[in-house]
């Protein structure tokens, strides 16, 4: 029988409503036994001290072989044969092609037609100019992918995406210097790229500018404001992981010889509220007081990314086992946050703490992350099993234990 391990509770928050199961259930315990591996890798990063370092202190990191007992967990795990038979089972709703305009911004074409599922030979054509598709939340439609971020989910206890990045060969951008509202986890699983990450600039250069968005839809990021020395210069190879934190510029290239595929997964921190900034905007509104702050145009470089920009502590796996503090730490945070940034209005992180009311909002924020992943898990198992509350397998009818399980199951439902 296959045991899962994808499906524990959130820490806080009640599990879903179970709802009445779909006529037909999907069987994805193929697709399961395949992420269970990339669960197992999640868990040795996890154990490690340069990620854990890299993740708190908002640094790239490039993760060799040495990080993981499997250093060929990703190597194939979703490549363009997946890729085409997903097109093919219309898993494939909607994809872009990366296009770089004439002042360096990147917009996204449509593939194939709208309101149509993507074929594979439009993904082909694309692949043969040297292009980039875009498959972005590509787990809410594919069944493999969404086992992936469920060992994501699992692994992490925050909200995650997963985009598929799939480009030509010999493709001198394949994305141009831009910035992300995620902090991703780069999965190289066909072919090789070349990636760079730069630090930074300072929002106050351009403080109209989303400094998560940079290099994105109207705003072009030119080379002219990054560093000269990238902080990282890598050609990953298959099986190897790059991790970018937020707002960190990168660009890509693919190399003459190889088509690459990778898979980004995003944990949606900024995109959720769970930031300093966002904590202390909404507290400020909750408890009735103006926020004058435009932090992109007032606060310098540091300050920015270290108390503005800065993802709440002890949330998900960085709330360690059996602690207690997570909503006293996190309150200090907003807190400090608040008091560094404003200094005038605040004293001292006591006075903040308490016209912010920073223990009811920590509370409120550790509610709203878990409910989050709360509903995730939902959404990926409907991927996974067409059914939110991750259902029984096929091979429970095998025995008296799989019988007496489902039909415990089916007493839930009616």
């Amino acid at each position: 029988m296959l045991k899962l391990f994808f499906f524990a509770p959130p820490l806080f928050a009640p599990p879903l409503r179970r709802q009445a199961a779909p006529a037909v259930l999907r069987d994805g315990g193929a697709d399961v036994e395949a992420a269970r591996s990339v669960g197992v890798a999640f868990e040795e990063l996890k154990a490690s001290p340069a990620f854990a370092e890299a993740w708190d202190e908002d640094r790239p990191l490039v993760v060799s072989s040495f990080f993981l007992s499997s250093p060929n967990t990703f190597v194939g795990f979703f490549g363009f044969d997946d890729l085409r038979l997903a097109c093919e089972r219309g898993e494939v709703g909607e994809a872009g092609r990366g296009v770089v305009q004439a002042d360096g911004s990147w917009h996204m074409a449509r593939v194939g037609e709208r309101g149509r599922e993507v074929p594979w030979v439009a993904v082909e054509e694309c692949l043969s100019r040297s292009s980039t598709v875009v498959l972005n939340s590509a787990d809410a439609h594919c069944p493999r992918l969404a086992a992936m971020s469920l060992a994501a989910i699992d692994a992490f206890e925050l909200p995650v995406c997963l985009n598929v990045y799939a480009t030509g060969r010999d493709a001198s951008v394949s994305a141009p210097p831009h910035s992300d509202a995620q902090r991703v986890l780069v999965a190289q699983t066909q072919g090789r790229k070349r990636w760079r990450v730069y630090e930074p600039p300072s929002p106050r250069k351009r403080p109209l500018a989303d400094p998560l968005a940079r290099g994105k839809g109207r705003d072009a990021l030119s080379s002219s404001e990054l560093a000269r020395d990238p902080l990282v210069d890598v050609v990953l190879e298959p099986g190897q992981l790059l991790y970018v934190p937020a707002g960190f510029p990168h660009t890509t290239q693919t190399l003459p010889e190889d088509r690459s595929l990778h898979l980004t997964l995003g944990v949606d921190t900024h995109i959720w509220a769970l930031d300093a900034k966002q904590a202390r905007a909404g507290a400020l509104r909750r408890v009735g007081l103006a926020d004058g702050l435009r932090p992109e145009a007032d606060l310098d470089a540091a300050l920015y990314w270290t108390h503005s920009r800065k993802t709440l502590p002890r949330l998900g796996w960085r709330r360690h086992a059996e602690d207690s503090s997570a909503p006293s730490v996190i309150a200090d945070f907003i807190a400090d946050a608040a008091d560094r940034v404003e200094p005038r209005r605040f004293p001292d992180r006591a006075a903040a703490k308490k016209a912010l009311d920073a223990d009811v909002v920590a509370n409120r924020l550790i509610d709203h992350a878990n409910n989050l992943v709360d509903v995730q898990r939902g959404l990926y198992n409907d991927v996974l099993f067409h059914d939110p509350n991750g259902p029984f397998k096929a091979d429970d009818d095998d025995d008296d234990d799989g019988r007496e399980k489902k039909k415990k199951t089916e007493q839930k439902t009616n």
